[in-house]
Parts: C-alpha cells; sequence; structure tokens
C-alpha cells in the first residue's frame, strides 16, 4: 500500500490545500495587499513556510494559548508550548472551577460585536457539549453544566443591554424556546426571597451555564500532548526570559534556564502577564486583579444551591458587578463580582526579565483578596443571601484578567516587530470561546482573512474620542481601580461571618500607610 499524502487544515490534502490557497489569491496585487496587513510585509518566505510547516512558539497555556497550539496542529505545524507552572497554570484566570458559558452579548448597539460575539458563541457551546462527552469518558467528570443563567434587573423594564440579549436570541432557532421572562415569584423561586425582593425582573437562559474551566483546559492539555504538541514547562525552562530577533524579525525566545529556542512565528498568551511580555501594549491592555470568595455548603442546605435548582445568576451587572453559580460537585459556591478589580505594578513592569527576578511571589500566585473586598461581598450577602452571610468564607481567589480597553480582544501581529504575534485581552469573558478562538488566532498567524480579526480583534489604537465613549458607559465600580500592593489582604480571621456580623470588619483599616507601601 502507498503512503497517504500528510494532510493539512482538515483533512485535505497538502496538494488540495495548496490549491485551495492558490486560489483564494486571485491576482498577485490581493496576495501583496493580504500579506501588507501584517508584519511579514517584505517577507515572502513566511508563505512559503506555511505552504509547508511554521514552528510556532507559544507562551502561555492557558485559554488562548491551548487552544491555538491545537488549531496550528490540527493545520500540520510544529508547535512548542512554553508554561512557567504546571497546567492549568495556578494563577491562569482559565484555572477555575466555573466560567460563566452564555451567548447573551446584546446587539450591536449595545455591545460593540455583540452579534458576533452572540454566534461564535452559540458555535462554542456546541463543542463544549461534546467536551462535556469527553471528559465524562475520560475522568468521569462533567464539564459543561446547562443549569440556565439569570439575568436580573432593579426595574421593572428590563435594561437596554438584557433586552436587547433577550430579544436578538429568540431571534435564534437554537436558543428562541429556551428564553423565558421572570417575575418576582419565578426569580425568587430561583434565587430566594430577598434576592427577588431587590432585583424582581430579568429573564433565564435555560440552555446557557458554566463550564468547570480547569478541567476543560486539563483536558485540551491532554488532547495537545496527545496530538504530538511540544510542551516546555518549568519555573526556569518554561519562563520567558527575552526574544532572539535578527535582520528585524523575531526568530525565538529565551527561557529562564538561559536556552535558546527558535521558531517561524511567536505567540504571546500569557494571560495576565502579557503586557509585561510586549509593552507595545501598554495603555491598550492592563491586568487587573479580580477577588472571588468561596463557601462550603453545609449537608442540610446543598439541596438548595445543586445545578438543578439554583441557575448562575447576574445580579443587574451594569449596575452592581455581582454573580454567582450553583454548587460544584465539591460542594462550593462561587461569588464572583466584574469591576475595576486591581492593579498590580509587578504584572506592568514592561522588562520581561523581571517575571524571573522580582521577588513579589505574594502577587504572582495570590489566594488572598483585599480586606476591603470582602466588606464589599460580605455587605451584598447581608441585603441578598443572608442565610450564606452567616457562614464563614472558605476560600478566596484572586482572578487576573488583561483587561482590554474596550473589552475586545487582541489577537495579531504585534506592530513593528515581524514574526512576533499576541493573543490577549481576555477582558474577564474570553474563556468561553475556548473551543473556537484557536482557529481565529491560527488564521491571524497564517495571514488568512478572518472576519472577526478583521471586525473585533485587530490592533488598535483609540483615539481620545473612541477612549471617551468607552469610559462614558462604565458604571462608578468598573472606574478607579487601586493598585494591589496598597491593599491590606484579607486574613483567616477576616473570612469568618463573625467578624462581619459583630462590625469588626469594616472597622479594620484597608489600605496600608503610606510609609509602609
Amino acid at each position: 500500500m502507498s503512503t497517504p499524502p500528510p494532510t493539512h487544515h482538515g483533512g485535505d490534502s497538502l496538494f488540495a490545500w495548496f490549491i485551495r490557497t492558490w486560489v483564494s489569491f486571485q491576482t498577485a496585487n490581493e496576495f501583496s495587499s493580504r500579506r501588507t496587513q501584517y508584519s511579514n510585509k517584505g517577507n515572502p518566505q513566511q508563505w512559503l513556510l506555511i505552504l509547508l510547516t511554521m514552528r510556532v512558539l507559544i507562551v502561555g497555556s492557558g485559554t488562548f494559548g491551548i487552544s491555538t497550539a491545537l488549531s496550528l496542529k490540527k493545520r500540520g505545524h510544529d508547535v512548542t508550548v512554553f508554561e512557567r507552572l504546571p497546567i492549568p497554570s495556578e494563577d491562569s484566570s482559565s484555572n477555575d472551577i466555573t466560567k460563566v458559558i452564555r451567548p447573551d452579548y446584546g446587539d450591536d448597539a449595545q455591545y460593540m460585536g455583540g452579534q458576533m460575539y452572540q454566534g461564535l458563541v452559540i458555535e462554542a457551546i456546541k463543542r463544549f457539549r461534546q467536551i462535556d462527552k469527553e471528559t465524562v469518558k475520560r475522568y468521569g467528570k462533567k464539564s459543561f453544566i446547562e443549569c440556565g443563567v439569570v439575568f436580573a434587573t432593579l426595574k421593572e423594564d428590563m435594561n437596554p443591554y438584557e433586552m436587547s440579549s433577550y430579544k436578538a436570541l429568540l431571534k435564534t432557532e437554537e436558543y428562541k424556546s429556551a428564553m423565558e421572562i421572570l417575575n418576582h415569584e419565578k426569580m425568587a423561586k430561583l434565587l430566594g426571597k430577598d434576592f427577588a425582593d431587590h432585583y424582581p425582573n430579568g429573564y433565564i437562559n435555560r440552555s446557557a451555564g458554566y463550564a468547570d474551566s480547569g478541567l476543560v483546559i486539563t483536558h485540551y492539555a491532554q488532547l495537545a500532548i496527545e496530538a504530538g504538541i511540544n510542551f516546555v514547562i518549568g519555573k526556569e525552562a518554561g519562563l520567558f526570559s527575552n526574544y532572539i530577533s535578527k535582520d528585524g524579525k523575531v526568530v525565538g525566545i529565551r527561557t529562564g534556564d538561559g536556552k535558546s529556542h527558535y521558531g517561524d512565528a511567536v505567540l504571546i498568551a500569557a494571560g495576565s502577564w502579557t503586557p509585561s511580555l510586549v509593552p507595545e501594549l501598554k495603555g491598550l491592555c492592563e491586568p487587573t486583579g479580580q477577588p472571588v470568595i468561596h463557601f462550603k455548603i453545609p449537608d442540610d442546605q446543598k439541596g438548595k444551591y445543586i445545578p438543578s435548582n439554583f441557575p448562575v445568576w447576574f445580579a443587574d451587572m451594569a449596575q452592581t458587578g455581582f454573580y454567582g453559580f450553583p454548587l460544584t460537585p465539591a460542594s462550593e459556591l462561587k461569588f464572583a463580582h466584574h469591576g475595576a478589580g486591581y492593579l498590580s505594578t509587578f504584572h506592568t513592569r514592561t522588562a520581561p526579565s523581571s517575571m524571573k527576578t522580582a521577588s513579589s511571589s505574594a502577587v504572582i500566585t495570590s489566594k488572598s483578596v483585599p480586606r476591603e473586598a470582602v466588606v464589599m461581598y460580605r455587605t451584598f450577602l447581608e441585603k441578598f443571601f443572608p442565610t450564606l452571610n452567616k457562614l464563614d468564607i472558605s476560600r478566596t481567589r484572586l482572578c487576573w484578567y488583561c483587561d482590554a480597553w474596550d473589552g475586545n480582544f487582541y489577537i495579531d501581529a504585534v506592530p513593528g516587530r515581524s514574526g512576533l504575534f499576541v493573543a490577549t485581552g481576555g477582558s474577564g469573558h474570553a474563556f468561553k470561546f475556548t473551543p473556537v478562538i484557536g482557529d481565529i488566532v491560527a488564521d491571524v498567524i497564517e495571514a488568512r482573512p478572518n472576519r472577526y480579526h478583521e471586525t473585533l480583534f485587530k490592533w488598535r489604537i483609540p483615539t481620545q474620542e473612541q477612549r471617551a465613549k468607552v469610559d462614558s458607559l462604565k458604571t462608578e465600580y468598573e472606574k478607579n481601580a487601586k493598585v494591589l500592593e496598597t491593599m491590606i489582604m484579607a486574613d483567616g480571621e477576616d473570612l469568618k461571618a463573625e467578624t462581619f456580623l459583630t462590625g469588626k470588619l469594616q472597622k479594620k483599616p484597608a489600605q496600608l500607610p503610606a510609609g509602609k507601601l
């Protein structure tokens, strides 16, 4: 029997793929115009590499990194992933027990690119359902739970964002039967009377839910290993140190152990660390730590919070930023807040080597949250979930975002740095795109047309007017992030219910004295 031809790009033979690529560029002028959109201008060898095999180095193994690695490998490329911590990385935002999976993105008038995001998530959810089957079969654990997502509002009429999301999904075949308007009675049945008394209106999308993101990333890493993707993991071996450049092109990276690694393209997908590795992102993306708390639920209360009885919920997100999840298999209930978060001076240093030399180890993998964040959560719970507020907080976490100035991802070649690409700016909503985002990044690295990149994710520098417009849409809790290193972190005593209920927590200082900074 003859050996079958090598396959690239979803099963095409190399010859068929070559013909399809050639036809897509019908004239030399069209070929040239596509090429000049990227930093590979004047480098036709890049296209020859694409037609054969590229060596791609990926720094980071979270949502963007691991999904892109799989997409590129399926297209026949040689891929190596660098990660300084075991996967899923301890300080990666995607290493979590719950992430919201919902296609509710409003329309384009309420959220830039809302309809495109909606379409992407609808496709991603189809794949999450398949991933769930795979994780159940392989690990005996569900990774996607369609418990429904509630969007609750203070006012009788839904906010423009919620209303536009509801109407947009009603127009889709997949979701029109999953959408239901909620009144006080229905809200109380789902989330309790105390919650419904304050947030009596809204809707539920019963075909949305949450994913065990840590399990999904673990599964993707296993699939990547099985696919033959190379991994370099370790505090020194997997640690990015600096770039290797030749003739104005990035041709590789050096790692913390002093070794040099060469490739035809380098992708930085290092989450909140990305702006420190790609200084060109300064002012465009910034890392913020978002505080998260968990409760261990007593056995006699578990039934109320299981996914079949208790959905994912958003408490008028445009006004409060609070959201939460049903009980996990580990009997944990998670509360989160999407807001300005806390800036870290450690993350924002522009020298890449600072990752290795700085001593702020508590910030790298901090499992504590600022004391004032505990007060914020307790004050919310006191009103809306008073029974839960009587429990001690079992653990806390800082979830590190990489916030883009407009909330849209940055997936592109880095201007003026031929051979260097970024996939970042997750802005707290990237994980739900894990099953589909890798193909978008791969298209960009291959310089293929991609409407999501061209419309939403390309490199962009805002005008003053654009930034002012985005800032004008932010609520007060989304503005004026504080610097994490100036805050007093919560200790074990601060997490006890009694400390708050007796008023002691509220009297404790929240920030370090100026002389202690």
